[in-house]
This record gives structure tokens, C-alpha cells and sequence, in this order.
């Protein structure tokens, strides 16, 4: 095990992840269940797709659960736009052997054996990993045919990078699978992206099952998702005496015509309608508009209708709904609403907290755990103009991320000097002294510089005088921090960005970078 930690794999928590309601999405998971289970289909790998909030994600986690039950899980890799280390497709394929070699000691011999045999290969091209790390184990162990399947499952392929970031990992992904053991049974779940479209399509052992958003089966199922929060609802508002069969079969059936087959469209109403002082109206204010033409269209209307009955509309609110939001969204990891106000230096009378509490129905926030959006899709809305358009509301995701790196920097150098924790010898814990904003900012300052357009919002300055007078101490507290071995890749990268832009004299000034 100590010898398959040096994968770095990337941790891996599905115990938040929702599954499918009992009775619900019966047809798909009995289809998927019969491919994994019948060794004399010729398709090792099962292609899930559809549009966003159809349901993916928690079908994927049903059947992860179910085949784990029956100990024949042997990897559940999940993507997550939002976190930098759950986005990077260089650590999928590590990610995938180190949790299979936790399923099967025997598989973890072998691929502790060609880590040792083979130390560098953390570092290798994804085909070579791919081949030592997982082909090898898997192939050369004959007993584990005559044993049952092994279910490999990687939800939410889109979300890992963008198009040009993954091009290796899809490649291998679609060129390499049909190298493992018959046994061995992959289900990937995306989005339509044409990358992925292109590399998966036609090829001969991959099976390809399309989510319907406008099947019977779906609206059905849809249905029996609002019944059974409905009924929740009615039994968690007692005060309110509302009728046994609230909300009654029309309206059940009206909410169903307005999800158009979106499980996310279904998900975001019930918070909404439970958020509210009064459920019967909020459900009216649903239902004023008519039914959407498509998928997309609905859940625009939706996101508008929550954000007109969260939001006032008057300055200082669309000040903090930009800056809270637009850092929710371009921020490289969560943060907590803590973080949110100390990173962006936010009013003390104005937290972010009392922004972000009137945003349940699309937004994840506790007192303790980082801030998320509830879907991709709500971020989506935010960053279209096409989509969002209410300007009050739309994010401009260069603009905030050029406004991070400033903050980021001005919250380095507000902070940042020597021995920043007052360090001595005999002091073991130091990370904690770092507080959670300033940790932020020193491990993501780069990825937000470099994404800045020199040429539309000049930064080079900053930069300039960031490395000439806060450099050490920046490297001293990446050294607290434990991410020194981060250094040596992030400088690299904040050199190829100064070497393109149109200031030279940063290279001249500092011969560390050249």
C-alpha cells in the first residue's frame, strides 16, 4: 500500500453522491446491470451520455453502489469542474490503479511491482501508465475471469479539463480499453462533447446508450421524484395543513411537462419550493410560465425564476452577487464563505454569507464546508449571455479571474514575510497557521495570472513586483504549506506566460525564470 500511495491518486469521496430513487430509472439500470453482467458481450466499455442534468451522475453512483455491495466495485472515478486536483486528466489513470489495487491485493502487488521496477512512472505519457498500471495487472492475472466482473466506473468525463487538456487521456481511453480482460467492465458517463463524441463513436467495443429526456419512462420517473419530495414536504410543513395529495395531480403533472425530461430541472424546484416561507405558492411561481420547447430553455426559466425571487435588485446586491458568484465560479478550488470574505476583503457588514443564504435552491453552503454550485449547468447560465439575460446577473469569467489574481496577489502581499509563521525548531504542525484565504492565493496565483490576457487587462506589473520583492517569502510558505513540489512546475508555467506577453524586462529581472 505504502508503495501505491506514490501514485498520488486523487481522493475520491462518492459518499455525498445521490442515487436513483427506488423505482426510478428501472429500465437503465437493468440494461447496464445485464452488460456487466453477461461475459459474452463483445463491448468492454459502456458510453452513458446525455445533456446536462439527465441524470448521469446518479445513475453512475446506483450502479457503482449496487456492484459494490457485491464487492465488484474495483474503481468509481468521478470529475468535478470545480476541483483542480478532480479536473486533471494526467491523475485518472493513477487515480484507476491505485484504487484497483486497493480492491485486490493481488492486483496491488503487481502494480506496486512495476512502480518499483519503474519509479518514474508518475511521470510518464498516459498510454505508458495505462499500459504498465492497469493492462499488465489486470491481464496477467487468468483467475480473475472464472471470478465475476470488475467495474470500472468514470462519471463525468467533460468535466475533466477542457477539450485541448484531455485530448491524451480520450485518446487512450478510446484506443486503449479494448486491451483489458473481457472481464473488466468500464462505464464512462458524459456529456455529448464533440471531442469525446468523435473519439468514442464507431468503435467496436464501445457501447454507446443515449439518456432519453422525452421517453414516458422518464417523465414517469420524474413523477414518482416529485411525489415522494412532495410528500416530504407536506409531512415537514404540518403547520401549514395541507391537503393528504398536495399538490394534487394536475400541478404534479404540470411540474413534470416543465422539467422536459431533467432530473436537475426536478431537483433545483423541490429546493426551491422547500425554501420558500409558503410551498403552494412557490409552486405557482413555477407554473406561470408555459413549458419550454427544450431541455436547455427549461432549465433557464427555472434558474431565472430562483434567482428573481432570491435576488433584490438594487446596486449594493449586484455588487456581491458579481464578486461572490463570479469567485464562486472561477475559483480553482471551493473555498468556504469565510475564505470568500477574507480573499476578496468583503465588507464586515456584509459577509458573503448573507448573499449566499438566499441562493439555496442552486448553491451548496454550510458554516464549514467550501461553497459549491449545486449543478454545472447553473454556472453554465451565469457565464452565457445567450442564456442569462438578466446583465444583473451575468459573470464574466475572464473579468472575475483577472479580478482573483489581483486579489490573490494583493492578499500575498498584505500578508507574506519572513518566517510567516514565526517558526521554531521544535514546531512540527506549521500549516496550520496559514489561514485557508492566504493558502488559496499562494498555491492558485499562478493558475489565475496565467489565464489573464495581457493584451485586454494588463498584469505583468503586478507581477513584475510580486517576484522582485515577495518571491522568497512566497517560497517559504509553499514550503509550510507542504506544496514545494509544486514549485518548480508553477514557475515554469508563470515564465512561458511572461515569455509570450509584451514585457520582457520580468525575464531580465529574474534569471529564475529564463
Amino acid at each position: 500500500m505504502q508503495t501505491l500511495r506514490k501514485l498520488q491518486p486523487v481522493a475520491m469521496d462518492s459518499s455525498g453522491h445521490t442515487e436513483c430513487l427506488p423505482n426510478t430509472r428501472l429500465n437503465v439500470l437493468e440494461h447496464i446491470t445485464d452488460w456487466i453482467t453477461n461475459p459474452l458481450n463483445e463491448h468492454n466499455v459502456l458510453w452513458l451520455h446525455g445533456l446536462a442534468g439527465s441524470g448521469k451522475s446518479t445513475t453512475a453512483t446506483s450502479v457503482a453502489n449496487l456492484f459494490r455491495d457485491l464487492n465488484r466495485l474495483g474503481a468509481f472515478v468521478f470529475f468535478s469542474r470545480d476541483v483542480k486536483k478532480r479536473s486533471d486528466p494526467t491523475t485518472v489513470v493513477r487515480t484507476l490503479a491505485y484504487q484497483l489495487g486497493s480492491f485486490d491485493p493481488r492486483l496491488g502487488a503487481i502494480i506496486a511491482g512495476n512502480i518499483d521496477a519503474i519509479p518514474s512512472i508518475t511521470q510518464a505519457p498516459i498510454a505508458f501508465q495505462f499500459s504498465k498500471l492497469l493492462v499488465e495487472p489486470l491481464t496477467s492475472l487468468e483467475d480473475l475471469h472464472s471470478e465475476g466482473p470488475i467495474v470500472l466506473v468514470i462519471d463525468g468525463l467533460d468535466e475533466c479539463g477542457n477539450a485541448r487538456a484531455r485530448r491524451e487521456l480520450i485518446s487512450v481511453l478510446a484506443e486503449e480499453m479494448v486491451k483489458l480482460p473481457a472481464c473488466v467492465r468500464t462505464i464512462v458517463t458524459s456529456r455529448a462533447e464533440l471531442d469525446i463524441c468523435n473519439a468514442f463513436e464507431l468503435k467496436a467495443n464501445i457501447y454507446a446508450i443515449g439518456l432519453e429526456t422525452t421517453s414516458d419512462l422518464t417523465h414517469n420517473d420524474i413523477k414518482s421524484y416529485f411525489r415522494h419530495h412532495m410528500a416530504r414536504i407536506r409531512a415537514d410543513n404540518k403547520t401549514l395543513r395541507l391537503t393528504p395529495n398536495w399538490p394534487g395531480s394536475h400541478k404534479l403533472h404540470a411540474l413534470c411537462e416543465r422539467a422536459c425530461g431533467l432530473f436537475i430541472w426536478a431537483s433545483t424546484a423541490v429546493v426551491f419550493i422547500e425554501d420558500g416561507h409558503d410551498p403552494e405558492q412557490r409552486i405557482d411561481t413555477l407554473l406561470q410560465v408555459e413549458v419550454s420547447s427544450d431541455a436547455e430553455s427549461a432549465l433557464d426559466i427555472l434558474y431565472t425564476k430562483a434567482l428573481q425571487s432570491a435576488c433584490l435588485i438594487d446596486s449594493t446586491f449586484i455588487s456581491d452577487f458579481h464578486a461572490i458568484l463570479g469567485t464562486i465560479i472561477s475559483a480553482r478550488d471551493p473555498l468556504t464563505h469565510s475564505a470568500i470574505d477574507h480573499l476578496l476583503a468583503l465588507d464586515r457588514r456584509r459577509p458573503s454569507l448573507h448573499t449566499l443564504l438566499r441562493l439555496g435552491c442552486v448553491l451548496e453552503c454550510s458554516t464549514e464546508k467550501p461553497v459549491r454550485v449545486l449543478h454545472p449547468s447553473f454556472a453554465d447560465f451565469l457565464s452565457n449571455p445567450c442564456r442569462c439575460k438578466n446583465k444583473a446577473w451575468l459573470i464574466d469569467p475572464p473579468s472575475r479571474n483577472f479580478i482573483l489574481a489581483n486579489q490573490c496577489l494583493d492578499r500575498l502581499e498584505e500578508t507574506l514575510r519572513r518566517n510567516i509563521c514565526d517558526l521554531t525548531l521544535s514546531l512540527s504542525r506549521v500549516d496550520a497557521g496559514v489561514p485557508e484565504h492566504i493558502t488559496y492565493a499562494c498555491v492558485f496565483w499562478i493558475d489565475h495570472v496565467c489565464m489573464v490576457d495581457e493584451k485586454l487587462t494588463p498584469i505583468g506589473h503586478r507581477v513584475e513586483k510580486f517576484l522582485c520583492h515577495y518571491l522568497l517569502y512566497w517560497l517559504e510558505a509553499m514550503s509550510i504549506l507542504k506544496r514545494s513540489w509544486t514549485v518548480a512546475e508553477l514557475l515554469t508555467r508563470i515564465a512561458e506566460w511572461a515569455r509570450v506577453r509584451p514585457f520582457a524586462r520580468l525575464l531580465r529581472s529574474h534569471p529564475i525564470l529564463i
